[in-house]
């Protein structure tokens, strides 16, 4: 119910265990949290072997519980004669005829516990008393809230350096790749090719990017990065045939994945399927598979450039850079291996790549 539990016992709830046992004169004081099936004692003095040792006992020998269930103090002078708890088996047990409880209330306004005092003869109890417990027990309470809120702010700060890793990770293969693409890309002997090359590819890392920032964090799906990077040349979604299961990658295989299916489509925008003067159609097939220990994307893209192209024209991946730079992200970043082959209606590749932790979303 709480991450308060351990096995050690502590100092700040030992003090105010003994601040009770001296203020009220008992020889039993304990912080008592329940749980659904035994309390469990922060802290404890007084108790016998062998519970001093186990620091806990089931719910039959609880009266605590009664504090929790009520959310109210709990007042008893005589176990023995008291109808509430005569049958419980803390009175043998535990040697219990007086007790006097105050429940434990947390910030949020949940009682989880009961800070006691416990005497091995029956006591009337003074109003002083109550008001005694009850102060130390919205003690206890703070203390509790307190290592919570510790806690709490410790985890924000281990997300944080998380986020901060994972944002420099994030970087280093954006800048990666960005020093892939220009060092391909000088290859170009046209000045205005290279400026118009360079614009585009540099642009596609930066939509991969803005795509995981919108997710805080968390995977995308390959049909999120395909969309991305089709839909500006078919926002009619007319020429576009895309099945698939919604398979989740994470950001270092998402940059990857941006820049090959970039590279693809803008070879069907100026070649292939999706060239403006034409009425191609593209169809994307995938799915994943496990193998090897390992979960591979397995993509089938198939171009149609339609009933006008000529049947002796053979389209490929443009030569020189946008070969080198598939074979550098297919092959050499993804592990993965490419098969051309020949439709006589345009291009027609199966890809394999293997995907790095991730695991099929929802749709």
């Amino acid at each position: 119910m709480l991450d308060i539990i351990g096995e050690e016992q502590e100092p700040e709830f030992d003090r105010i265990g003994a601040l009770v046992a001296r203020l009220l004169r008992v020889p039993v004081a304990l912080v008592s949290i329940v749980e659904t099936d035994r309390q469990f004692f922060k802290s404890q003095l007084g108790l016998a072997s062998p519970y001093a040792e186990s620091r806990q006992t089931p719910l039959s020998h609880s009266f605590c519980r009664l504090v929790v269930q009520d959310r109210e103090p709990l007042v008893v002078a005589d176990s023995r004669q008291d109808d509430r708890v005569k049958d419980n088996l803390a009175i043998q047990d535990l040697g219990v005829a007086a007790y006097l409880g105050a429940p434990i209330v947390l910030g949020d306004g949940r009682v989880v516990g009961s800070l006691c005092a416990i005497e091995h003869v029956a006591r009337e109890w003074s109003p002083d008393d109550l008001a005694i417990l009850t102060e130390l027990a919205a003690l206890v309470a703070t203390e509790i809230d307190l290592r919570a809120e510790v806690k709490r702010r410790k985890s924000a700060e281990d997300d944080l350096h998380l986020m901060a890793r994972e944002l420099e990770h994030r970087v280093k293969n954006a800048f990666s790749m960005v020093q892939a693409i220009v060092s391909l890309s000088l290859r170009a002997p046209d000045v205005a090719d290279l400026r118009r090359d360079l614009i585009e590819r540099i642009g596609a890392v930066g939509a991969t990017q803005e795509l995981l920032a919108t997710r805080a964090g968390s995977d995308v799906t390959f049909a999120e990065i395909l969309k991305s990077e089709v839909a500006p040349y078919d926002p009619g979604g007319e020429r576009l045939d895309a099945v698939g299961p919604a398979i989740a990658v994470d950001a270092r295989d998402a940059v990857f994945l941006g820049m090959i299916v970039h590279e693809l489509t803008t070879n069907a925008v100026k070649h292939g399927a999706l060239n403006p003067e034409g009425q191609g159609i593209l169809s994307i097939r995938w799915n994943a598979e496990d193998e090897g220990g390992y979960r591979w994307l397995v993509l089938e893209w198939n171009e149609d450039r339609g009933a006008n192209s000529s049947p002796s024209a053979k389209q490929s991946v443009s030569s020189g850079f946008g070969t080198e730079l598939l074979d550098l992200l297919i092959k050499r970043q993804l592990f993965g291996t490419i098969e051309r082959l020949d439709s006589g209606r345009g291009l027609s590749l199966k890809l394999r790549l293997r995907l790095t932790a991730s695991q099929e979303g929802s749709a």
